[in-house]
């Protein structure tokens, strides 16, 4: 056994020598970078997320306001249709009455079918101010 007051044999022969340099240790051990690599990943996969979701949600606000837009042409086609078939339903209700009345003359006929005829292009072109929308959304 050595006692504790038993001299050092190396500075007993080599005098006082400095201490020997520690090699450099990184401050943290493997659990720890473990860890910072773990809470990087989670970070760099927030803020792919983040971004994922901000553009998502930037193009779903375009998809809804073409629906909107498709919504409101078809309501306005669908208004303008119905006027155009009121105007063109009372023309034809009118000729009607005038060739099944058994005393109406031949030019009254004549004139009321003409006058159903320009009802019918007007009807028409009455549709034509506000077409079926055509276009389509991306989804």
């Amino acid at each position: 056994m050595i006692e504790k007051s038993a001299p050092d044999p190396i500075r007993a022969l080599h005098g006082d020598l400095p201490e020997p340099p520690t090699p450099p240790v990184l401050a943290m051990d493997s659990i720890r970078i473990a860890t910072l690599i773990v809470l990087a990943c989670l970070v760099v996969s927030s803020i792919f997320q983040g971004v994922y979701l901000v553009t998502s949600v930037q193009q779903q606000r375009v998809v809804n306001e073409c629906y909107q837009d498709q919504a409101d042409q078809m309501l306005s086609a669908i208004t303008v249709g119905r006027q155009a078939t009121a105007q063109d339903r009372a023309a034809q209700l009118a000729m009607l009455n005038t060739l099944l009345d058994p005393g109406s003359s031949p030019d009254a006929r004549r004139v009321a079918i003409e006058g159903w005829r320009l009802a019918l292009g007007e009807a028409d072109r009455t549709r034509s101010l506000a077409p079926v929308p055509t276009q389509r959304c991306a989804r």
